[in-house]
């Protein structure tokens, strides 16, 4: 195996895919990928949450690896007019519908004994890996609160002066 970069919290673990979706899926859409981009962070923290609840935990290279493979099958084999309108609902149904359907493999991949001692090592030499899945399924929860709403101005007090 290769080395991995050291992990630190200040990274954003999601920024090469996030990358990958601008320059693949927002090339000439600018406004629309900053109007999106909550929901898209909230597909691509989907998988983490649903690996939280059966209790699997990934590391970030493979977890990034997992959304980029689905990320690419999109773009080779996906129809751009089902998912041009809105990218981030259609998203969230591809990683959705792989996760259910893999489920038993993605079980047994991660609780393998092979992979538990290799995540361990990795969590030596790195910083936080063992945080991955906790830290972008409570990203998710947050992404999927809804946003608080302001009262109107109208209602607010204001100060005569």
């Amino acid at each position: 195996m290769h080395p991995h970069p050291k992990t630190t919290p200040t990274q954003n673990e999601l920024y090469p895919v996030l990358q990958y979706i601008r320059k693949h899926y927002y090339a000439d859409r600018p406004k629309d990928y900053h109007r999106h981009h909550r929901d898209i962070l909230r597909a691509l923290t989907w998988p983490a949450a649903w690996l939280d609840k059966q209790a699997l935990t990934i590391t970030a290279e493979d977890y990034n690896r997992l959304l980029l493979k689905k990320l690419h099958q999109i773009k080779q084999h996906g129809d751009p007019n089902h998912y041009r309108a809105y990218f981030p609902k259609y998203l969230m149904k591809v990683l959705q519908d792989h996760c259910h359907h893999h489920k038993e493999a993605l079980y047994q991949k991660l609780k393998h004994a092979s992979y538990t001692i290799d995540w361990i090592a990795r969590g030596i030499e790195q910083n936080n890996q063992h945080q991955q899945t906790g830290t972008l399924a409570a990203a998710h929860q947050l992404l999927h609160q809804k946003q608080r709403t302001t009262k109107k101005a109208s209602n607010q007090m204001t100060l005569g002066l």
